[in-house]
């Protein structure tokens, strides 16, 4: 427990500190200012954890002190990986911005208008631009195998695994009735919504499994595979909506499959150009009832306009600036 406190109380001081240096600086890498946030939130959950002696919480401890601090990361990580995708979401959303956009004209605006008024006058080429540049200067590193990674002892890893047993399998179902409902049900990828709906039925799933198991301490138990799972559950959550969603990660997959070709970038913005994305944003906005078309102008309905209402609110919380 005292893992997943820590990282509790870790997250909330570099959430804070993150929303006040939003506010109090004009920051241009606003991006890289986040992961530099979380990232220092991850060193300082390490080095506080191992701070404190060991002794001083033996009588409190129930679990082994490396389930406590795997627990913690965990949480930790539930946590981080929640506010960077919420504020990526506020900060950079296609479909938010073209709504915010279209409730600001009394009039509604035709298709040409809003691409034209996009991020307010920035347009359709700059947020190409902006999606591009933040790929060259990601530096996105390749994955490679290392055949020399030392192996746990068996004993060790039951010790560990027995403790995180629900968690484990939980994140398994999840991942197969993901899984499931796309092949047997929808029968293409669905949509993101689908996908968490699953996610927390498994959540809930893991925290009567482990309440109603026969265990000493359920309450601590249950926040260990708990954060275990989530965590997890959030990571499969994050990548899938991104294979999914993202034109970013579109490009970037369709310039891997262009290598070694030296205009690959090229040749992938050529077929996915920002007004393919568009059409299918507009279509989405539709198709929820955000926006209606009449005459060839597009208008924001009562739903849409709190939509909009409370994008912009967020914006201005988060510290985000206009975004798109």
């Amino acid at each position: 427990m005292f893992g997943a406190t820590l990282a509790l109380v870790v997250f909330t001081a570099f959430f804070l500190g993150h929303l006040a240096f939003s506010h109090l600086f004009d920051i241009e890498k606003k991006e890289r200012t986040l992961v530099g946030f979380m990232a220092a939130a991850g060193v300082t959950h390490v080095l506080t954890f191992f701070a404190v002696p060991v002794s001083t919480l033996n009588d409190l401890r129930v679990v082994s002190r490396l389930v406590d601090c795997a627990t913690g990361l965990a949480a930790l990580g539930f946590l981080i990986l929640g506010y960077v995708e919420f504020w990526s979401l506020v900060e950079r959303s296609f479909s938010l911005r073209i709504l915010i956009d279209t409730a600001a004209s009394q009039r509604g605006l035709t298709p040409d208008e809003i691409a034209d008024r996009y991020s307010t006058g920035r347009g359709l080429e700059w947020m190409m631009k902006k999606r591009i540049e933040d790929l060259q200067g990601a530096e996105l590193p390749r994955a490679c195998a290392r055949a020399d990674l030392p192996r746990s002892p068996m004993g060790l890893l039951h010790h560990v695994t027995d403790s995180l047993l629900c968690g484990l399998f939980g994140f398994i179902l999840f991942v197969g009735l993901a899984q499931a409902h796309a092949r047997f049900v929808a029968r293409c990828p669905p949509p993101v919504p689908h996908v968490l709906l699953i996610w927390i039925v498994g959540a809930l799933t893991v925290a009567v499994g482990v309440l109603a198991s026969n265990v000493t301490h359920p309450i601590t138990v249950a926040v260990v595979n708990l954060s275990v799972y989530l965590f997890a559950g959030e990571i499969y959550l994050f990548i899938y909506a991104a294979a999914v969603g993202s034109l970013s990660v579109r490009l970037m997959v369709k310039m891997l499959e262009l290598e070694p070709a030296p205009d690959a970038l090229q040749r992938a913005i050529a077929q996915y150009p920002p007004t393919t994305f568009f059409d299918i944003r507009l279509r989405s906005l539709r198709a929820h009832r955000l926006i209606v078309e009449a005459g060839g102008h597009y208008r924001v309905t009562a739903k849409g306009l709190g939509w909009a209402r409370g994008g912009v609110f967020l914006k201005r919380v988060l510290g985000v600036g206009i975004g798109g």
